[in-house]
């Protein structure tokens, strides 16, 4: 009889396995003769092109390479002689000689394929041993070095039905609700979404972006501002895609947001999605998020890692594609009657779409404070009023609808000049500090010391209290005297015990003649001056409605501070006001159109 012809086995290596196995085609048990020889026989009678044999008397076959070697990766003590040839090792406890089934045929079931890319070619190298018994020719973006069993996908690819894409760039995790952020296409719910597959249906239809939603939803769209800004940042993008279960695809009404092409961060130009025009987009490589580009922005605008687009910077707003002052950069000091009864006022650049905003804190007519803001874009007459605890543009500056009116009140004489320049030495005035409407503050020389004081009256009560820097500038009741400052506490301004009470309404002099007094069931607001609407009761005190002469028979009439925070008598005629809006300009009641 002729010896029996054996195939010189080729040996791959020594790699790990466990209870899941490495070579998970077929285990044939232990055997108290087994060699290497007798696992090769046992792996060709099911066709398996890959064996191993582990800890002694244990064999195992499989089909794929790739798995064999990463699943636990290489090992280092298959140390166990074989059962059935001393002079053989058989791996070890859970580590195993991996081996070709068929060394002259070692392309046998592809292993280059065995990665999951489809479409590559092996060879095989005469003479090779391990992984260079073979090489591979593989498809487009990918490739495969001696240490790997199969093609895999190039840095920046990845594998995707079998070929390599580009790895998609996330920009993160946004909201989203009925009406879109990503508002260019919305394709449906999908039981086969990934992130691929939603970039490459975004890639259909030229959107630069896309977001993926709920496990199964895919959109896109053109403006990565919006997408990002519409309802801003999210933190529930925890549902995995129905087609992938190692990916994400959003949450509910929340997504994750990519560029739908990463080789092209800029295709889209998000620098100028915020309505900015003549920016530049330069991709920035191996940048991530909204690091993956930088913008040069226009004249007066700027974008920071946290932003899409270029925006206008504070002091500018965006008109026309450019970025152009405000109306009143950063002054906050506009005409109307607003700044009698509102502050800690700023005026700045907030937004893209109402960049120049004025922003203040105004009392209502209960005496509570509102927070509010302005657009100021369209408020050409720069008069802006406080109704009722909210700021409102006038159209245009309200003349007097009469001639000027004979006072009904003395005339109040006016204090000291405005106080000197803020470079002088002062106490501080706490903003809850005589800030009701019927109290009066003025900035005053209370003793020599050079340090601007506080005092507050309160006309109508003749109560009053003062902040001065010999009682260390404090506010608090048992330092200002309020509501019954001694003279002592300011002499230079309460020189007497009180001060002096209002004067009552002056009547014509006798010598006119005139019609007897009209009714008050007559007048407009029948001598409730409560009813007369505007913006006056802010800013103006001890107001009465009357009937006083034939030619004005029913006027409002009040004592309104100005400007500078002094009061001055004023009266209006009230026939031809048929808004019933009044305000308070400068301490001169006039009647709004």
């Amino acid at each position: 009889m002729c010896p029996s012809l054996f195939v010189v086995q080729k040996q791959i290596g020594c790699f790990g396995d466990h209870l899941e196995r490495a070579l998970d085609g077929y285990y044939f048990g232990y055997q108290t003769d087994m060699t290497v020889e007798v696992c090769a026989s046992k792996a060709r009678s099911q066709g398996f092109p890959y064996f191993g044999v582990q800890a002694g008397g244990h064999c195992l076959a499989g089909n794929n390479l790739t798995r064999a070697l990463t699943l636990y990766g290489p090992a280092s003590a298959c140390t166990s002689k074989c059962t059935g040839n001393n002079n053989q090792y058989c791996g070890g406890s859970f580590q195993q000689n991996v081996y070709f089934t068929y060394p002259e045929d070692v392309c046998r079931g592809n292993p280059c394929d065995d990665g999951g890319l489809q479409g590559s070619t092996c060879t095989a190298v005469p003479g090779g041993s391990g992984l260079n018994a073979y090489s591979c020719s593989c498809p487009a973006n990918s490739a495969r070095n001696s240490s790997q069993a199969s093609c895999t996908c190039n840095s920046g690819y990845s594998l995707s039905g079998g070929a390599c894409g580009l790895v998609q760039k996330q920009i993160g995790c946004f909201g989203d609700h009925l009406e879109r952020a990503l508002d260019g296409y919305y394709f449906g719910y999908q039981t086969d979404m990934t992130v691929e597959v939603c970039a490459s249906k975004a890639r259909s239809q030229g959107f630069p972006y896309f977001g993926v939603q709920a496990g199964g939803h895919c959109l896109a769209g053109n403006n990565l501002t919006r997408a990002l800004t519409l309802y801003g940042p999210a933190s529930a993008c925890t549902s995995k895609c129905t087609g992938n279960n190692n990916q994400y695809c959003g949450g509910s009404f929340q997504q994750n947001v990519y560029f739908t092409y990463p080789e092209d961060v800029c295709r889209g130009n998000p620098c100028d999605d915020g309505g900015l025009q003549g920016s530049t987009c330069t991709a920035v490589p191996g940048g991530s998020g909204l690091n993956a580009y930088n913008c040069s922005c226009p004249a007066n605008s700027a974008r920071n890692s946290s932003q899409a687009s270029c925006t206008c910077n504070s002091g500018y707003s965006l008109s026309g594609g450019a970025c152009g002052p405000c109306p009143w950069p950063g002054d906050p000091s506009l005409g109307g009657s607003y700044a009698f009864s509102c502050s800690s006022c700023t005026v700045s650049s907030s937004t893209a779409t109402a960049p120049c905003t004025l922003s203040c804190n105004c009392r209502d007519v209960s005496g509570y404070t509102h927070y509010s803001s302005l657009p100021l874009a369209a408020c050409a007459s720069k008069l802006v009023d406080n109704n009722n605890g909210q700021l409102t543009c006038r159209a245009e500056p309200q003349p007097s609808l009469s001639p000027p009116p004979t006072p009904l009140l003395a005339p109040r004489p006016l204090p000291s000049p405005p106080p000197p320049p803020s470079s002088m030495r002062r106490c501080d005035k706490p903003s809850w500090w005589c800030g009701d409407t019927n109290q009066v503050a003025k900035q005053v020389f209370c003793d020599d010391d050079g340090t601007l004081d506080w005092i507050c009256v309160e006309p109508s009560t003749g109560k009053r209290g003062a902040i001065t820097s010999k009682l260390s500038c404090a506010s608090d009741d048992s330092r200002t005297g309020w509501p019954n400052a001694p003279s002592s506490l300011c002499p230079s301004e309460f020189g007497t015990a009180s001060p002096p009470p209002l004067p009552p309404p002056v009547s014509s002099p006798s010598s006119l003649t005139r019609s007897p007094p009209q009714s008050t069931s007559s007048c407009p607001w029948a001598g409730d001056p409560s009813s007369v609407g505007g913006s006056y009761a802010f800013s103006c005190s001890s107001c009465t409605v009357s009937s006083s002469t034939a030619t004005a028979p029913c006027t409002l009439a009040c004592y309104c501070r100005d400007g500078s925070g002094y009061t001055r008598s004023s009266s209006l005629p009230l026939a031809g006001c048929a808004s019933k809006l009044v305000d308070n300009n400068n301490g001169q009641l006039t009647c709004r159109v």
